[in-house]
């Protein structure tokens, strides 16, 4: 099955989705997901697959995947990472190396070098801190503080200080790992200037983050992390959300509202036509809504309903009760669209009670 699923992966002459879907299913061929990737429906493979195999099969086709398209050379050089094929560290160099590839292409050539262990990966690191590219500093930094845990603090303070706001966010999610004194004393002191209202708020939510998770080893940085939540208003339900009102990324809420299956947002909502029809068309909702009303629909659903989206609550003269969002009200039927999408049709002369 795996050498069908390659031989899928390497033909060009498919479209670029059906060889992403491929080259996703060889990532996690040893380690499957447990939700259906197309139904989400919940279908967990008892034991851990054997994909030893894989390297042997993939190795004499990965020259042609990375050189593909940027979804297919990044999925191209995470797989020679996972699989240890050091063949084509010549190839993923070049792509790393060329200012004029997709970012997301280069980035996931730099991580494949490094766990590839390649000799070329030191200058490479060195070059890239100084990239034009935000996303492949970010990459390179990741590097140079892991192969320099005593350097670590210093770097990613720097980060902070200097950098774009996703060197910022990523330079304090490293911190938070770290689990070192100095590290430590970062965080401390940037949550400090948070709680005075002078860090960007930008990096609030990245900063509670990092504090949360050191927990009780550094005290000084809960305290920090209690005297800005004790300043939110408990009546409010929005209040602690908020810090994530600012600094999102758009690139990865694409992939979460198209990819995850644990969220399944398409399966409800429709963008450029793409999705489900039982909520809102969500193409244009950004210029329609502002972030506090969107982040309120994500938060408390239910707060503010959508217009032709109420819930309708039908109960049939045979005890039978339907549950959806009214679709068409005239003639002598009621149509309901259904939680899984399907529409149905309701006599109205059976209908005992609507709610």
């Amino acid at each position: 099955h795996a050498e069908r699923v390659i031989k899928f992966a390497t033909n060009a002459s498919l479209p670029e989705s059906l060889r992403v879907e491929a080259l996703e299913e060889l990532k996690m061929w040893d380690e499957p997901s447990p939700l259906d990737r197309v139904l989400g429906a919940w279908r967990p493979i008892a034991e851990k697959r054997d994909a030893r195999f894989i390297n042997d099969l993939l190795r004499p086709q990965l020259g042609g995947i990375i050189s593909g398209s940027e979804k297919v050379q990044k999925l191209g050089a995470e797989l020679a990472a996972k699989y240890g094929i050091q063949e084509v560290e010549p190839v993923l160099v070049a792509v790393a190396e060329d200012s004029t590839k997709a970012t997301t292409s280069r980035v996931a050539a730099i991580k494949a070098l490094d766990r590839l262990d390649s000799k070329a990966i030191a200058k490479l690191v060195e070059t890239s801190l100084k990239d034009d590219s935000s996303d492949v500093r970010v990459a390179a930094r990741e590097i140079s503080v892991r192969r320099n845990p005593d350097a670590a603090a210093t770097i990613l303070a720097r980060a902070i200080l200097d950098g774009t706001t996703v060197e910022q966010q990523a330079a304090i999610a490293q911190l938070a790992e770290l689990e070192r004194d100095d590290a430590d004393s970062v965080l401390t002191e940037w949550l400090s200037v948070m709680v005075r209202g002078d860090a960007p708020t930008t990096i609030h939510l990245d900063l509670l983050e990092a504090g949360k998770a050191r927990g009780n080893e550094a005290l000084r940085m809960q305290l920090q992390v209690v005297n800005f939540e004790q300043n939110l208003d408990p009546a409010d339900p929005l209040s602690k959300y908020r810090v994530s009102l600012e600094g999102g990324d758009a690139k990865r809420g694409y992939d979460i509202f198209f990819g995850r299956s644990s969220a399944s947002c398409r399966r409800c909502h429709a963008v450029q036509n793409s999705g489900g029809a039982v909520g809102p068309e969500l193409s244009v909702i950004g210029k329609e809504k502002n972030r506090e009303y969107l982040l309120e629909a994500i938060v408390a659903p239910n707060a503010k309903i959508a217009k032709g989206f109420e819930p309708v609550i039908a109960v049939m003269d045979s005890g039978k009760v339907y549950a959806g969002t009214k679709r068409s009200d005239e003639g002598t039927t009621l149509e309901l669209m259904l939680a899984d999408g399907t529409v149905i049709s309701l006599p109205k002369d059976e209908i005992d009670e609507l709610a």
